[in-house]
């Protein structure tokens, strides 16, 4: 038993290392986008629903822009989206995806600009 609950940490440890390191603006695979003004409720088949990491990365895809990684921030206690979000593209697909900045999404013109590291507080 021990043996098994030893395999489950180290998965998840693998996992979640794994999953903070491909949010870092310097990793070498792909380029991040920052993504603002992002509606907080999307319409799917007429029923408005919270805006999810798949309905950012769909947003990119429809557009013809190979996604690696979408990532909608949430607020810690509400769990209710902020507004903005991460999209990691390849780099063939970068100059397509800054094309979308202006471009109308549920109403709202978002704001699409590469990413930068984030200062510190």
């Amino acid at each position: 038993m021990k043996k098994y609950f030893t395999k489950i940490k180290s998965l998840f440890s693998e996992l979640f290392s794994k999953s903070k390191r491909s949010f870092s603006v310097g990793n070498d695979e792909g380029k991040k986008l920052y993504v603002g003004n992002l509606p907080y409720r999307v319409k799917v088949d007429g029923t408005p629903k919270v805006i999810r990491n798949d309905d950012l990365r769909n947003l990119f895809e429809g557009h013809g822009v190979s996604v690696l990684d979408a990532h909608c921030i949430m607020d810690r206690e509400t769990k209710q989206p902020k507004g903005f979000g991460f999209v990691r593209v390849a780099d063939i697909d970068f100059e397509r995806a800054l094309e979308l900045n202006g471009t109308s999404f549920e109403g709202r013109n978002l704001k699409v600009n590469e990413a930068r590291e984030r200062e510190q507080r």
